[in-house]
């Protein structure tokens, strides 16, 4: 019997650069999914427009998605 071995991504806000002592921890189905709970989280937490981030720091979030 074969398994369900579906990708899953996921983003910890402590490995972006000055987030350190943050302890949010995101899963999800898909990369679009796990943008949206990234830029909620950004905002309800941190006070942060993902609208206005640098394209530098986008690169970065991205760099730090990882699957499963």
């Amino acid at each position: 019997m074969e398994e369900d071995m579906a990708m899953t991504y996921s983003y910890a806000c402590k490995e972006f650069p000055g987030m350190e002592t943050c302890p949010a921890h995101f899963h999800a189905e898909t990369e679009g999914e796990l943008w949206k709970i990234i830029e909620l989280h950004a905002s309800l937490a941190h006070g942060e427009d993902a609208s206005a981030w640098p394209a530098e720091d986008i690169a970065q979030l991205k760099a730090l998605i990882k699957t499963d």
